[in-house]
């Protein structure tokens, strides 16, 4: 998932690699818990190849791999491991950490540790085979997540007009805001548009309408 390499070095590779080849799920370890305990690239991994089994999701992922993404392809991913992590309930343990940038929501450390990931297929690790020891039950839980992930991705019939990387850049913007902002019956859509629009996002009254329903499964409470 990306092609910035960092300056990771064949000896701290290795040394990652060995420490992720010996991390197992222990005993009352959470899916969230376990997830955030892994070598940052190894996450990555995870999550792309759940990303390659999306209808929504699987053409930017593609293009990712194959180094022929566009702009709106990285914003796409961006979003997704943003709102996946969400959907995971991964903060309290370690998400990867954002910032805001042009596009909204925006992680440097997401970046590298894609950056880390191409770095140790070129230096011959098992980046496949790291996953393939993660167990069945962590992968379910991703799976599940990743599936609510795919259809909220899809940009809803009444926003055609609307691309998918602005779409998930609405629904990324009003999650990231909202935890800075807004608080108690915050999430009214006049207060969500008008925060957007504070901070340089020309989003509309309907389109945060639409955008706020779409996050239901986020546990948003919604007066729409």
């Amino acid at each position: 998932m990306g092609r910035v390499l960092s300056g990771l070095g064949r000896r701290e590779s290795a040394e990652l690699a060995r420490r992720q080849r010996s991390r197992v799920k222990r005993p009352g370890d959470t899916a969230a818990e376990y997830i955030a305990d892994m070598l940052p690239w190894a996450r990555v991994e995870l999550y792309g190849q759940a990303f390659m089994k999306t209808e929504n999701l699987k053409a930017p992922m593609q293009a990712m791999e194959e180094g022929i993404s566009s702009i709106e392809d990285r914003i796409v991913m961006q979003k997704a491991v943003f709102l996946l992590e969400k959907l995971l309930h991964i903060s309290e343990f370690g998400a990867f950490h954002y910032c805001w940038d042009i596009y909204g929501p925006y992680s440097p450390s997401l970046a590298s540790a894609a950056g880390e990931l191409v770095l140790a297929e070129a230096q011959g690790e098992d980046v496949r085979g790291a996953v393939a020891k993660v167990s069945k039950t962590v992968k379910n839980e991703v799976d599940r997540a990743v599936s609510v992930l795919d259809k909220m991705s899809r940009v809803p019939p009444g926003l055609s007009g609307m691309t998918q990387d602005v779409w998930m850049e609405l629904l990324a913007c009003i999650l990231f805001l909202r935890e800075g902002k807004i608080s108690g019956n915050g999430d009214e859509p006049e207060k969500v548009k008008d925060m957007l629009n504070e901070s340089g996002k020309s989003f509309d009254l309907d389109q945060v309408q639409v955008a706020l329903r779409a996050l239901k499964p986020l546990s948003l409470d919604q007066r729409v």
